[in-house]
């Protein structure tokens, strides 16, 4: 910090982690996680870290999956009739910081079969608990009307490795 005095900040005060700390959660391809066909709300958070914030702060959260599409058949057997040919099927995602959703995903269509993301956000906390979530949505757009409509989606996919960290930054 540029506004405090030299030899102010020790090698034990890095140590006992009084300006940063770091929390971290990883789903193991052997913990997959399904985001079925009716999930055109959000899913419930499948991936939470929670924490006691001693002081106001900081919370930097990084957020990055992976994940197959289970498709029924083809790679687009919904939307094969030329009534849905505007129509695509999204995997969506977002993190909420006590309750507040701090960013989205974009919107990732369909068309490969393996697909990841990756997401970051910011937002600073009082002192308290502190609850960080990821939580999932399946969703089939439909552009063949103005405006576009979501609704559920004909197929589903499976998130297979995602990692979780939480950033806690300290006044």
């Amino acid at each position: 910090r540029d506004n405090l005095p030299e030899n102010v900040i020790t090698t034990e005060m890095i140590k006992n982690e009084q300006f940063n700390r770091i929390f971290y959660h990883r789903i193991e391809p052997k913990n997959k996680v399904e985001v079925g066909i009716d999930q055109t709300n959000w899913r419930a958070p499948f991936q939470t870290i929670e924490f006691d914030a001693p002081t106001d702060g900081v919370v930097i959260v990084h957020w990055g999956g992976t994940w197959v599409w289970d498709y029924a058949g083809t790679l687009n057997s919904s939307n094969s009739s030329s009534s849905h040919n505007k129509a695509f099927m999204a995997a969506w995602f977002r993190i909420k910081v006590n309750g507040i959703v701090v960013t989205n995903s974009i919107m990732n269509a369909y068309f490969r079969k393996y697909d990841s993301t990756y997401m970051t956000g910011i937002l600073p906390v009082v002192p308290g608990r502190v609850v960080v979530d990821i939580q999932a949505r399946n969703v089939e757009h439909d552009f063949t009307d103005s405006p576009a409509k979501q609704r559920p989606s004909q197929n589903r996919y499976t998130i297979t490795t995602c990692e979780l960290m939480v950033h806690y930054k300290l006044r």
